[in-house]
């Protein structure tokens, strides 16, 4: 298949989101730009408005297709109808995955002035440890649907808290209100949350929610052993008294194809958070050190053991997703300046990720051999995490072809449904 045919058809899935959001109530201009920036996203992989007015090619000067850009961006709530029509129209796929991540990142903007909302947020790609960095930019709020080889990035949300703190929220309220809306979409998912995440801020929404999940716990948290107890224990030394009872192997694949086995010995007992009763499940991994999770998964004690690995299994993948927006879509390069078009880029970007992901897989496998980013050497070279190799190769196929332009309104063809019937003159 040629390169002509592969761009007609990524064409017609641009324009077929445009055709969503027409369907989800936006407005037709409205739903024009959104469309087009998904496209210039996908096209030149970065996330100044200026880059993408000039990867759209159009007839008039790039300072116009700019300024109309600005103009759709800056709509007040459009990053909020953006998620809610994302899931809506993924609904299906989002209940046939078990397992939802979710993690609060950053994005360090150093040398931002006139940005609003910007505010002091921990760096964490040089925080180690007791050694916090702190630096200017934005707290960021992500969730992905995992389940094996799927995965589906379902919410973004970059928010300020000094844009936000008149609705007193953080990103502890953050993280809940985007488990919530994930939990009605789908009641059987499991959360599955890093360090930090078992807070009583966190654990006690989710508790009133009935929403499972699955947290990796920290050395500062005390729990109760007994139910009828008010003695607290320190849950670091709950989990080195934990006796293990299996053994599970767990098998990674990474980013360049090698996978990675690990091997570990599992216990589980029951404590008490509050009033509430879950399982803390212990972990110890040959040749590596201790870990523990809270988990409130139903089933037997293998069952629970087997589907905490499982879950926090999936939890890197969402490492990978913030990785490649960073590197491939430049999302730390973020420059509008007005807050609600801060937010509603963000969404898109996660848009334009989900767009790669959502690919059949025949139509993947040939876009990469005709744009020749596949591997030199062999097939089995392929790395695990494709999704690299797919956004270069999708950006190869639309800078080729350039954005497909519309039906002018004289040639469209109008049909007003009207009875047609076939006179035959009396004989």
């Amino acid at each position: 298949m040629e390169d002509r045919n592969f761009s007609a058809e990524l064409q017609g899935r641009v324009s077929r989101f445009k055709g969503d959001l027409l369907r989800a109530g936006f407005s037709r201009p409205l739903a024009r730009g959104m469309s087009d920036v998904l496209f210039a996203l996908l096209k030149c992989r970065h996330v100044h408005v200026t880059a993408l007015a000039r990867a759209l090619n159009e007839k008039i000067s790039p300072k116009k297709t700019w300024e109309r850009l600005r103009r759709c961006l800056a709509r007040p709530g459009l990053w909020r109808r953006l998620l809610d029509t994302h899931m809506r129209l993924h609904a299906a796929a989002i209940r046939r995955m078990r397992y939802c991540v979710l993690d609060v990142s950053d994005v360090q903007k150093p040398y931002a002035v006139k940005q609003e909302g910007l505010a002091k947020v921990r760096d964490g790609s040089r925080s180690r440890g007791k050694t916090q960095v702190i630096g200017m930019g934005y707290w960021w709020v992500n969730a992905v649907m995992s389940d094996g080889n799927d995965l589906l990035p379902v919410h973004s949300e970059l928010f300020s808290v000094t844009q936000e703190a008149h609705d007193h929220q953080s990103e502890n309220r953050k993280l809940v209100e985007a488990a919530t809306r994930l939990h009605a979409v789908n009641p059987a998912a499991v959360m599955v949350i890093d360090r930090g995440g078992d807070r009583e801020t966190i654990i006690e929404p989710l508790f009133a929610g009935g929403i499972s999940f699955i947290i990796r716990g920290m050395s500062s948290r005390n729990l109760r052993l007994h139910a009828d107890s008010t003695k607290k224990t320190n849950i670091a030394e709950i989990a080195r008294r934990v006796h293990p009872t299996a053994q599970h192997i767990l098998r990674r694949e990474g980013r360049h194809g090698r996978g990675k086995k690990m091997v570990f010995s599992v216990g589980i007992r029951r404590v008490y958070f509050g009033d509430h009763g879950l399982w803390l499940v212990a972990c110890h991994r040959h040749g590596g050190g201790l870990s523990w999770f809270l988990t409130t998964v139903a089933g037997s004690r293998e069952d629970v053991m087997r589907t905490v690995l499982e879950g926090y299994g999936e939890r890197w993948r969402i490492e990978e997703i913030h990785r490649q927006l960073k590197q491939d879509f430049h999302f730390e390069r973020i420059a509008v300046r007005d807050y609600p078009s801060l937010k509603a880029l963000g969404v898109l970007v996660m848009l334009a990720a989900a767009f790669l992901m959502q690919l059949p897989a025949s139509l993947r496998q040939g876009m990469m051999a005709v744009s020749n980013v596949l591997p030199r050497k062999r097939l089995s070279d392929i790395p695990h995490y494709v999704f690299y190799m797919l956004g270069e190769a999708l950006a190869k196929l639309l800078a080729a072809a350039g954005k497909q332009p519309p039906t002018p309104l004289r040639l469209r063809r109008r049909d007003y449904w009207q009875l047609k019937l076939n006179l035959v003159s009396a004989a």
